[in-house]
C-alpha cells in the first residue's frame, strides 16, 4: 500500500478549495477522509488526487454530470 501526500478538492459557497492532507496516507484513506469532511460540512466533494495540478473545471463538470446521473 503506497502512502503519499494527497490533495482533496471541494466546492463551498464561496468558491473552490484545494486542501492538502497533512499526513501521508493510503489513497483509500485519503478519499474517505475527504468525503467525510465534505459531507460533515455540506461541501461538494470533487475528488482526491496525488497531483497538486488538477483542472478544476473538468472536475466540476464530471461531478455535476455524476450528480445528474444519480438523481435521474
Amino acid at each position: 500500500m503506497r502512502k503519499a501526500k494527497y490533495y482533496t478538492y471541494y466546492k463551498t459557497s464561496y468558491g473552490f478549495v484545494k486542501a492538502r492532507l497533512a499526513n501521508e496516507l493510503a489513497f483509500s484513506e485519503a478519499v474517505e477522509l475527504g468525503k467525510n469532511y465534505c459531507k460533515s460540512n455540506d461541501y461538494l466533494y470533487l475528488g482526491t488526487f496525488d497531483d497538486e495540478h488538477v483542472n478544476i473545471n473538468l472536475l466540476l463538470k464530471e461531478s455535476l454530470e455524476e450528480k445528474k446521473t444519480v438523481t435521474v
